[in-house]
Protein backbone atom coordinates (compact mmCIF):
# COMPACT_ATOMS: atom_id res chain seq x y z
CA UNK A 1 0.00 0.00 0.00
CA UNK A 2 1.29 3.16 -0.84
CA UNK A 3 0.52 5.72 1.96
CA UNK A 4 1.81 8.99 0.25
CA UNK A 5 -1.77 10.77 -0.48
CA UNK A 6 -3.04 9.09 2.43
CA UNK A 7 -4.54 11.13 5.51
CA UNK A 8 -2.63 11.43 8.31
CA UNK A 9 -5.02 8.97 10.65
CA UNK A 10 -4.84 6.20 7.76
CA UNK A 11 -1.07 6.72 7.74
CA UNK A 12 -0.84 6.03 11.28
CA UNK A 13 -3.28 2.94 10.31
CA UNK A 14 -0.99 1.97 7.74
CA UNK A 15 2.35 2.37 10.02
CA UNK A 16 0.97 0.43 12.77
CA UNK A 17 0.15 -2.70 10.74
CA UNK A 18 3.74 -2.35 9.32
CA UNK A 19 5.06 -1.89 13.18
CA UNK A 20 2.84 -5.15 13.90
CA UNK A 21 4.48 -7.16 10.75
CA UNK A 22 8.29 -5.89 11.58
CA UNK A 23 8.07 -6.95 15.54
CA UNK A 24 6.65 -10.45 14.63
CA UNK A 25 9.89 -10.74 12.95
CA UNK A 26 12.45 -8.94 15.00
CA UNK A 27 12.56 -9.62 18.45
CA UNK A 28 14.08 -6.07 19.84
CA UNK A 29 16.03 -6.65 23.16
CA UNK A 30 15.43 -5.19 25.83
CA UNK A 31 18.23 -2.06 27.00
CA UNK A 32 19.75 -2.66 30.46
CA UNK A 33 18.58 -0.39 33.07
CA UNK A 34 19.29 -0.05 37.25
CA UNK A 35 17.36 -2.26 39.56
CA UNK A 36 15.72 0.62 40.85
CA UNK A 37 11.37 1.49 41.63
CA UNK A 38 8.70 1.71 38.60
CA UNK A 39 8.24 5.56 39.90
CA UNK A 40 12.20 6.53 39.38
CA UNK A 41 11.82 4.93 35.54
CA UNK A 42 8.90 6.23 34.33
CA UNK A 43 10.36 9.04 32.36
CA UNK A 44 12.98 6.96 31.04
CA UNK A 45 10.96 3.77 29.88
CA UNK A 46 8.55 6.57 28.51
CA UNK A 47 10.89 7.75 26.24
CA UNK A 48 12.37 4.28 25.45
CA UNK A 49 8.96 2.75 24.65
CA UNK A 50 8.18 6.15 22.31
CA UNK A 51 11.81 5.64 20.61
CA UNK A 52 10.86 2.07 19.86
CA UNK A 53 7.68 3.14 18.51
CA UNK A 54 8.24 5.54 16.33
CA UNK A 55 11.59 3.86 15.23
CA UNK A 56 9.73 1.18 14.17
CA UNK A 57 7.34 3.47 11.97
CA UNK A 58 10.37 5.00 10.35
CA UNK A 59 12.13 1.44 9.37
CA UNK A 60 8.97 0.90 7.67
CA UNK A 61 8.58 3.50 5.41
CA UNK A 62 12.16 3.49 5.03
CA UNK A 63 13.12 0.39 4.78
CA UNK A 64 15.54 0.31 2.05
CA UNK A 65 17.36 3.48 3.03
CA UNK A 66 17.97 1.96 6.39
CA UNK A 67 19.34 -1.00 4.24
CA UNK A 68 21.71 1.02 2.80
CA UNK A 69 22.72 2.30 6.09
CA UNK A 70 23.67 -1.24 7.28
CA UNK A 71 25.58 -1.72 3.99
CA UNK A 72 27.32 1.23 4.89
CA UNK A 73 28.19 0.39 8.27
CA UNK A 74 29.34 -3.52 7.39
CA UNK A 75 31.87 -1.67 4.71
CA UNK A 76 33.02 0.92 7.33
CA UNK A 77 33.71 -2.36 9.95
CA UNK A 78 35.64 -4.07 7.17
CA UNK A 79 37.49 -1.20 6.55
CA UNK A 80 38.81 -0.92 9.87
CA UNK A 81 39.36 -4.53 10.11
CA UNK A 82 41.55 -4.63 6.49
CA UNK A 83 43.32 -1.87 8.19
CA UNK A 84 44.60 -3.50 11.54
CA UNK A 85 46.81 -5.53 9.90
CA UNK A 86 48.42 -3.05 7.63
CA UNK A 87 52.54 -1.66 8.94
CA UNK A 88 52.22 1.98 8.02
CA UNK A 89 55.70 3.63 6.57
CA UNK A 90 57.64 5.38 8.58
CA UNK A 91 57.36 8.92 7.20
CA UNK A 92 53.29 8.47 7.09
CA UNK A 93 52.56 6.60 10.72
CA UNK A 94 51.36 9.93 12.36
CA UNK A 95 49.04 10.52 9.72
CA UNK A 96 47.76 6.73 9.43
CA UNK A 97 47.23 6.32 12.93
CA UNK A 98 45.64 9.70 13.54
CA UNK A 99 42.97 9.23 10.49
CA UNK A 100 42.27 5.72 11.86
CA UNK A 101 41.41 6.49 15.21
CA UNK A 102 39.42 9.33 13.78
CA UNK A 103 37.71 6.93 11.66
CA UNK A 104 37.37 5.12 14.73
CA UNK A 105 35.66 7.07 16.68
CA UNK A 106 33.32 7.95 13.70
CA UNK A 107 32.39 4.60 13.56
CA UNK A 108 30.45 5.00 16.64
CA UNK A 109 28.40 8.91 15.90
CA UNK A 110 27.03 7.20 12.55
CA UNK A 111 25.16 4.52 14.66
CA UNK A 112 24.08 7.57 16.27
CA UNK A 113 22.96 9.16 13.67
CA UNK A 114 21.16 6.46 12.19
CA UNK A 115 19.47 5.91 15.79
CA UNK A 116 18.23 9.25 15.74
CA UNK A 117 17.13 9.75 12.47
CA UNK A 118 14.90 6.44 12.98
CA UNK A 119 13.65 7.68 16.67
CA UNK A 120 13.32 11.06 15.64
CA UNK A 121 16.19 13.23 17.03
CA UNK A 122 16.37 15.30 13.93
CA UNK A 123 17.97 18.38 15.62
CA UNK A 124 20.27 15.85 17.60
CA UNK A 125 21.31 13.53 14.53
CA UNK A 126 22.74 17.02 12.70
CA UNK A 127 24.85 17.40 15.52
CA UNK A 128 26.35 14.03 14.87
CA UNK A 129 26.29 14.88 11.48
CA UNK A 130 28.16 17.95 11.45
CA UNK A 131 31.01 16.02 13.65
CA UNK A 132 31.36 14.06 10.16
CA UNK A 133 32.18 16.23 8.36
CA UNK A 134 34.23 18.44 10.42
CA UNK A 135 36.53 14.92 10.94
CA UNK A 136 36.23 14.44 6.80
CA UNK A 137 37.91 17.94 6.44
CA UNK A 138 40.66 17.06 9.17
CA UNK A 139 41.51 14.14 7.06
CA UNK A 140 41.74 15.88 4.06
CA UNK A 141 43.93 18.31 5.61
CA UNK A 142 46.52 15.58 7.33
CA UNK A 143 46.58 14.12 3.20
CA UNK A 144 47.50 17.68 2.35
CA UNK A 145 50.13 18.07 5.10
CA UNK A 146 50.99 15.14 6.39
CA UNK A 147 53.64 16.26 8.50
CA UNK A 148 51.08 17.75 10.85
CA UNK A 149 49.48 15.19 11.88
CA UNK A 150 52.26 14.95 14.99
CA UNK A 151 50.41 18.01 16.30
CA UNK A 152 47.55 16.10 17.42
CA UNK A 153 49.76 13.73 19.80
CA UNK A 154 51.84 14.41 22.89
CA UNK A 155 55.21 14.91 21.81
CA UNK A 156 57.83 13.36 22.54
CA UNK A 157 58.87 15.05 25.50
CA UNK A 158 55.32 15.13 27.32
CA UNK A 159 54.63 18.62 24.63
CA UNK A 160 50.56 19.12 24.72
CA UNK A 161 49.20 18.70 21.38
CA UNK A 162 49.00 21.84 19.45
CA UNK A 163 46.54 21.39 16.40
CA UNK A 164 45.66 23.95 14.07
CA UNK A 165 42.08 25.59 14.62
CA UNK A 166 39.36 24.73 12.64
CA UNK A 167 39.27 28.22 10.42
CA UNK A 168 43.12 27.04 9.61
CA UNK A 169 42.21 23.49 8.54
CA UNK A 170 39.02 24.88 6.53
CA UNK A 171 40.76 27.63 4.92
CA UNK A 172 43.81 25.14 4.23
CA UNK A 173 41.41 22.44 2.82
CA UNK A 174 40.12 25.10 0.30
CA UNK A 175 42.56 27.28 -0.42
CA UNK A 176 45.07 23.78 -1.96
CA UNK A 177 42.28 21.92 -3.42
CA UNK A 178 40.83 22.25 -7.17
CA UNK A 179 38.76 21.18 -9.43
CA UNK A 180 35.45 19.27 -8.62
CA UNK A 181 37.85 18.34 -5.53
CA UNK A 182 37.63 21.99 -4.57
CA UNK A 183 33.90 22.08 -5.43
CA UNK A 184 33.42 19.04 -2.90
CA UNK A 185 35.50 20.52 0.10
CA UNK A 186 33.02 24.01 -0.81
CA UNK A 187 29.75 22.15 -0.84
CA UNK A 188 30.85 20.47 2.73
CA UNK A 189 31.84 23.89 4.22
CA UNK A 190 28.43 25.22 3.12
CA UNK A 191 26.56 22.62 4.76
CA UNK A 192 28.52 22.29 7.90
CA UNK A 193 27.41 26.32 8.02
CA UNK A 194 23.60 24.81 7.87
CA UNK A 195 24.37 21.99 10.46
CA UNK A 196 25.51 24.31 12.13
CA UNK A 197 21.97 26.45 12.92
CA UNK A 198 20.01 23.49 12.60
CA UNK A 199 22.26 21.62 15.42
CA UNK A 200 21.09 24.63 17.74
CA UNK A 201 17.88 25.94 18.79
CA UNK A 202 16.39 27.42 15.76
CA UNK A 203 12.63 27.77 13.61
CA UNK A 204 14.61 24.23 12.62
CA UNK A 205 14.08 22.96 16.07
CA UNK A 206 10.39 23.93 16.28
CA UNK A 207 8.96 21.88 13.66
CA UNK A 208 10.88 18.63 15.59
CA UNK A 209 8.41 19.54 18.51
CA UNK A 210 5.27 19.05 15.89
CA UNK A 211 3.74 15.65 16.86
CA UNK A 212 2.47 13.02 14.29
CA UNK A 213 -1.09 14.49 15.15
CA UNK A 214 0.17 17.96 15.34
CA UNK A 215 0.36 18.44 18.39
CA UNK A 216 3.00 21.02 19.20
CA UNK A 217 4.80 20.00 22.40
CA UNK A 218 5.87 16.33 21.72
CA UNK A 219 8.29 15.05 24.08
CA UNK A 220 11.53 12.98 23.05
CA UNK A 221 10.75 10.53 20.00
CA UNK A 222 9.06 12.01 16.45
CA UNK A 223 8.87 10.81 13.09
CA UNK A 224 8.30 13.12 10.29
CA UNK A 225 9.20 11.69 6.77
CA UNK A 226 11.12 14.64 5.43
CA UNK A 227 12.66 15.72 8.41
CA UNK A 228 13.90 11.40 8.94
CA UNK A 229 14.68 11.47 5.35
CA UNK A 230 16.66 14.57 4.87
CA UNK A 231 18.89 13.41 7.73
CA UNK A 232 19.46 9.83 6.93
CA UNK A 233 20.28 11.77 3.60
CA UNK A 234 22.83 13.59 4.97
CA UNK A 235 24.22 11.29 7.31
CA UNK A 236 25.03 9.08 4.87
CA UNK A 237 26.88 10.73 2.51
CA UNK A 238 29.15 12.04 5.38
CA UNK A 239 29.50 8.44 6.21
CA UNK A 240 30.62 7.88 2.56
CA UNK A 241 32.84 10.68 2.85
CA UNK A 242 34.91 8.82 5.56
CA UNK A 243 34.97 5.66 3.50
CA UNK A 244 36.22 7.18 0.47
CA UNK A 245 38.57 9.17 2.34
CA UNK A 246 39.65 5.96 3.79
CA UNK A 247 40.50 4.35 1.08
CA UNK A 248 42.45 6.91 0.27
CA UNK A 249 45.01 7.04 3.52
CA UNK A 250 44.44 2.73 3.66
CA UNK A 251 43.97 0.86 0.54
CA UNK A 252 41.04 -1.47 0.55
CA UNK A 253 40.96 -5.01 -1.27
CA UNK A 254 39.44 -4.92 -4.70
CA UNK A 255 35.32 -6.41 -3.44
CA UNK A 256 35.91 -3.53 -0.61
CA UNK A 257 36.12 -0.75 -3.42
CA UNK A 258 33.48 -2.48 -5.67
CA UNK A 259 31.52 -2.78 -2.45
CA UNK A 260 31.61 0.77 -2.00
CA UNK A 261 30.64 1.46 -5.28
CA UNK A 262 27.55 -0.99 -5.15
CA UNK A 263 26.43 0.48 -2.43
CA UNK A 264 26.55 4.16 -3.48
CA UNK A 265 24.44 3.06 -6.70
CA UNK A 266 21.78 1.85 -4.97
CA UNK A 267 21.70 4.92 -2.61
CA UNK A 268 21.91 7.43 -5.56
CA UNK A 269 18.57 4.90 -6.56
CA UNK A 270 17.16 5.06 -2.95
CA UNK A 271 17.48 8.49 -3.10
CA UNK A 272 15.61 9.42 -5.69
CA UNK A 273 12.79 7.29 -4.74
CA UNK A 274 12.54 9.30 -1.51
CA UNK A 275 12.36 12.69 -2.99
CA UNK A 276 9.96 11.50 -5.21
CA UNK A 277 8.22 9.94 -2.39
CA UNK A 278 8.58 13.46 -0.53
CA UNK A 279 7.40 15.28 -3.59
CA UNK A 280 4.32 13.13 -4.05
CA UNK A 281 3.23 13.98 -0.66
CA UNK A 282 3.34 18.33 -2.52
CA UNK A 283 6.34 19.09 0.21
CA UNK A 284 8.81 21.26 -1.48
CA UNK A 285 12.00 19.75 -0.95
CA UNK A 286 14.20 22.73 -2.87
CA UNK A 287 15.07 25.31 -0.81
CA UNK A 288 13.64 23.48 2.83
CA UNK A 289 16.19 24.74 5.96
CA UNK A 290 16.86 20.79 6.47
CA UNK A 291 18.20 19.98 3.31
CA UNK A 292 21.30 21.24 3.16
CA UNK A 293 23.01 20.40 0.33
CA UNK A 294 25.18 16.98 0.12
CA UNK A 295 22.23 15.27 -2.67
CA UNK A 296 24.77 15.34 -5.31
CA UNK A 297 28.09 13.68 -3.82
CA UNK A 298 28.11 11.46 -6.54
CA UNK A 299 29.18 13.97 -8.99
CA UNK A 300 32.36 14.29 -6.66
CA UNK A 301 32.77 9.74 -6.32
CA UNK A 302 35.77 9.40 -8.97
Amino acid sequence: MDVDGAQPDQEISFLRRRVADLEALHFIPGRSVLPVGDDVLEGYLTLEREERRYTTWAMARHAEFVTVWYRLLSLLKAAVVNAGDLPPSADDSNRMQLGMQWIAAAGGTVKLILDAALAGYYAQGYMLTRHLLETWLRLEYIALRPEMAAMWFVGPSGEMPRPPSENTIHNYVKSNTTGMHRKLVTMVLNTLRNLNKMSHPSEFTLQQTVGVKKQTFNVGANYDPELCAGLLNEGANGLRLLLFAFRDLVPQPLDWCDGLRSVSEEYARVWTQEVESLERRRKSVAGSVHWSGLVHLSDFEE
